[in-house]
């Protein structure tokens, strides 16, 4: 089993660079800004262990990260370790790993049926309202496009979201009233979990509550193929409009842990003079990473 940001064809898409032995696998993003290398997780990442680590592999985890780090004069690191592997724990005491955001998980344990019954009230009543409309898979972008109007680390124009919508590791599903498009969601996926990355919808589509009936589709659809997890993640902040939205369908609540680290001070505080601290690095934070990869 391998979670999607660690299947082989994730990696190869997004072109990302990995440190690989026979004890763990380091997928990450290698950003060149101006001569300034960095290294950083897309999505949740970090390192993935593929036996039960001891000491001797967490030391060659440090030995084989910390060669590429100086033959690369890598600037900064960032990890955003894994919610349902908890792939920091082998590495907490070592780093000061930092604990972020709720991330809210719907756990596949119950039929659609008795799923549907632990929702809340008001949730019930949006989907007992249109369960008998269409919610399909597609693999045209349609209505997602609109969601190029944000920023989303996953996408940054039509041709990388088209790309992706077809890719064989993303399923979005489409909800649709009288074979109309009023909504899509995407996800990742693999034989094991799932991930919420985008959706967009209609104002018809708002008015029908159709983000929440892909959801909740969604999860027979995970249900069906024997998926464990589908994390929704969160929000912005906590407790604001999409954290509230997730929140009403999660059944498990899971916190996300991020790791950032400095391996050129000099060079690095040079870069973020006068910039504020709400992005790591901060000089970063008006760029689009996608564009920056470059291959080692």
């Amino acid at each position: 089993m391998r979670d999607p940001f660690f299947l082989d064809k994730f990696i190869e898409f997004y072109r990302q660079n990995k440190i690989e032995t026979d004890n763990f696998i380091y997928p990450f993003m290698l950003i060149d800004y101006n001569g300034l290398k960095s290294m950083s997780s897309l999505g949740y990442q970090g390192p993935l262990w593929k036996r039960e680590p001891g000491m001797l592999e967490v030391e060659e985890f440090f030995s084989s990260r910390m060669d590429f780090i100086h033959k690369n004069n890598i600037v900064c690191e960032f990890i955003r370790f894994n919610p349902f592997l908890e792939n920091h724990i082998p590495l907490k005491g070592l780093f000061n790993i930092q604990e972020s955001s709720s991330f809210y998980v719907i756990d596949v344990k119950s039929s659609p049926e008795e799923y549907l019954s632990s929702l809340p009230n008001r949730t019930r009543a949006i989907l007992s309202k249109h369960l008998k409309d269409t919610a399909i898979i597609s693999k045209s972008v349609g209505l997602l496009e609109s969601a190029l109007k944000y920023k989303n680390e996953f996408f940054y124009d039509i041709n990388s979201l088209t790309s992706l919508v077809k890719s064989d590791f993303a399923v979005q599903m489409t909800y649709l009233v009288n074979d109309f498009e009023v909504a899509s969601s995407l996800f990742f996926v693999s034989d094991y979990s799932a991930y919420y990355i985008a959706n967009s919808s209609s104002e018809k589509g708002k008015q029908y509550g159709a983000n929440a009936i892909i959801i909740y589709n969604f999860y027979k659809y995970a249900f069906n193929k024997g998926f464990k997890h589908i994390g929704l993640g969160g929000g912005i902040n906590e407790n604001d409009s999409l954290s509230l939205f997730k929140k009403q369908f999660a059944n498990s609540i899971l916190k996300t842990n991020h790791l950032k680290l400095i391996h050129n001070e000099e060079i690095y505080y040079k870069a973020n003079k006068n910039k504020r601290e709400r992005f790591f690095p901060p000089y970063l934070e008006n760029t689009n990473l996608l564009k920056l990869r470059v291959s080692h």
